[in-house]
This record gives structure tokens, sequence and C-alpha cells, in this order.
């Protein structure tokens, strides 16, 4: 319900109902489910990520764009701190990308048939919500397209950021 919860607050920009304060749950172990018996939880198969471990990452993904969403809009004041909170996005972004596992970073290539059936999916739609996360970050820039550069070097930023948006 959390992560309906703030996709959809972001999707259709509407504010959260639930704050990411009120929750204090720890993510769920990265096991299958037969793994998990009444006589314990069994380790995990070295190398293979279970759904649940796929649904953590994007759970983490959901919660950068939200905190993106929750700071940028609607965005009342333009100053360095918000230019700073932007780069700072970016950063999260960019580690969250890298701490991926390897079978769901965007450019994986499948060793296996099994793999690829296993994981391409998760791979794609996780590849997928990153943009999305990425769109929202910059799409308050995207006026900022039409502004010629060679007339005025002041908003070097902001259309940086637009052109992030459209790529």
């Amino acid at each position: 319900v959390y992560k309906v919860d703030m996709y959809m607050s972001c999707v259709l920009g509407l504010p959260q109902s639930i704050s990411q304060e009120a929750i204090n749950q720890d993510f769920p172990e990265d096991v299958d489910d037969e793994n998990v018996t009444t006589d314990g939880i069994i380790t995990q198969e070295l190398g293979k990520i279970s759904s649940c471990g796929m649904n953590n990452e994007h759970t983490k993904l959901m919660l950068i764009m939200s905190r993106i969403h929750e700071s940028l809009y609607p965005v009342l004041k333009w100053d360095e701190q918000t230019y700073i909170k932007i780069i700072d996005f970016q950063e999260q972004l960019d580690q969250w990308l890298l701490e991926l596992p390897l079978q769901l970073s965007p450019n994986y290539e499948f060793f296996s048939q099994e793999d690829r059936a296993y994981y391409y999916k998760p791979n794609r739609l996780l590849y997928l919500d990153y943009l999305l996360a990425k769109i929202i970050l910059y799409k308050p820039f995207i006026h900022y397209i039409g502004i010629d550069l060679q007339k005025t070097s002041f908003y070097d930023f902001q259309h940086s950021m637009a052109e992030n948006c459209i790529n």
C-alpha cells in the first residue's frame, strides 16, 4: 500500500498519504518463498535474486523518487539549496544504479535463456521506473530548453537539466 501510494503520488503529482517517517519496517529478506520453512530460513542460492530482492530494489528507487517529488513539487523557491538537492538526487539515482545486482542492471547481457526468462522483465521494468525518476527530477526545467545560450549563459544549469530530461 505504501509503495502504491508513493508511486501514484509521484505519477499523478499529488501529495503522499503516508509519510516516509511513518514507515519503520525493514526490507524483507532476499529469499525465495520455498526457502522460508517452519524450521527457519534457508540461505538463498548464491547469485540468485528472489522476487522479494527485486522488489526491495524497486522500493529503494521509489523512496528516492518520492523524496524528489516531495522536495521539488511544487517548487516554491529556486535557490542554491534547491540546486544542491537536485545534484544530491542525481547522485542518489546514480548510486542506486551502481548498487543494482548485475542481473537487474540495464545493460546486462544474459548468459542463459533461464536467466533471461527470470530476470528480463524485472530488469526492464526497473529501468523504466529509473527513467521515470529522472524525468520527475528534471521536468521542472524542461521549459529552459528553448533558451538560446549564445545570448545568455545565466541559465546554463537549468538548460543542462532540461537536456537531461530529454535524454
